[in-house]
């Protein structure tokens, strides 16, 4: 995934011990079913226009695949479009993809329209519930956005199993924690100052969690400038372009990562007043945004449910 991961965890007594070995396995499976940067992955293999029987697959491989399909398919729903997983051809174009990391000088409007043709979640959503897997012409598929959290899903559920209830899943900075933490009161989770090289330790916000996930998007650590302009990686799939917006970060709490992650891309792609109401469509998820103001100042929008989730150090 082109990242790092952190797992704290506390055995039980009845518990198992739970070696880096095997969660290492588990996401080199993940890498190999949704990884881009993978030639041999099945997303890479559908991407480059291959058709798959799923007959020869794993039953494993399937599941994980079409829970990102599911997920994607809930929040493409949601936000009317604005997440969309077929907006790989995009990415690549503005250099936040598998063809490597690289700006766009010289931009090219006639290809970004072009581009923009092969962007339709609704011709390829239900291919996946087929038995033969295939994507139309020149479509490709990026799960970017909802892997990271689905595979801490996948990894709680494998400590769940091991007898495992008390622990923090972190892969890439999305989270999953389930129990109460080393305190008792929750896993303390923070959100970070949306600044460039913030080193992680100057935080807006400390939350509590226990049996939840959280996942927070933003634009101000993955991007690139040229002498016109700065261009974050959340790409607009309405416009073809970079999406440029008022949010500086969204982070969401649900009970499951995977839609954490999905529902955080989206509210960037959509800017406050949409991502308020996609918020509203939503069940059991809260949000926190942060965004610049008229004075060119930072402000904050939580939804109601946010301030029970607030660490607080003096309970």
């Amino acid at each position: 995934m082109g990242t790092t991961y952190h797992i704290t965890y506390e055995k039980p007594g009845s518990g198992e011990k739970i070696y880096t070995y095997e969660t290492d396995s588990i996401l080199q499976f993940i890498n190999e079913v949704a990884s881009t940067y993978l030639p041999s992955s099945l997303i890479s293999q559908l991407n480059q226009g291959d058709t798959i029987s799923t007959d020869t697959l794993d039953a494993e491989a399937i599941l994980f695949f079409r829970e990102n399909i599911d997920i994607s398919e809930q929040v493409w729903e949601w936000s009317d479009g604005y997440f969309d997983p077929t907006v790989m051809p995009l990415i690549n174009y503005w250099g936040f993809g598998y063809e490597g990391h690289r700006p766009v000088e010289n931009i090219d409007s006639a290809r970004v329209d072009s581009l923009k043709q092969l962007v339709g979640f609704d011709r390829v959503k239900n291919i996946f519930r087929n038995e033969i897997w295939f994507l139309p012409e020149n479509m490709q598929l990026d799960f970017s956005a909802v892997a990271k959290g689905a595979a801490c899903d996948v990894l709680g559920e494998f400590f769940e199993k091991r007898g495992i209830t008390n622990f923090l899943i972190d892969i890439g900075g999305e989270t999953l924690g389930k129990g109460p933490g080393r305190s008792g009161r929750g896993w303390i989770i923070g959100i970070n100052k949306p600044e460039a090289h913030n080193p992680g330790t100057d935080l807006v916000e400390e939350l509590t969690i226990r049996d939840q996930a959280v996942a927070t998007s933003g634009n101000y650590q993955n991007f690139y400038e040229t002498e016109n302009a700065t261009y974050g990686h959340t790409i607009n799939p309405m416009t073809g372009y970079p999406e440029i917006n008022n949010v500086l970060s969204a982070t969401v709490i649900t009970q499951d990562c995977g839609m954490a992650d999905a529902l955080a891309t989206a509210l960037m792609a959509m800017g406050l007043e949409k991502g308020k109401e996609l918020l509203q469509k939503t069940q059991n998820a809260e949000a926190f945004l942060i965004y610049k103001n008229n004075s060119d100042g930072l402000s904050t929008f939580e939804t109601p449910g946010m301030k029970k989730l607030k660490y607080n150090k003096n309970d």
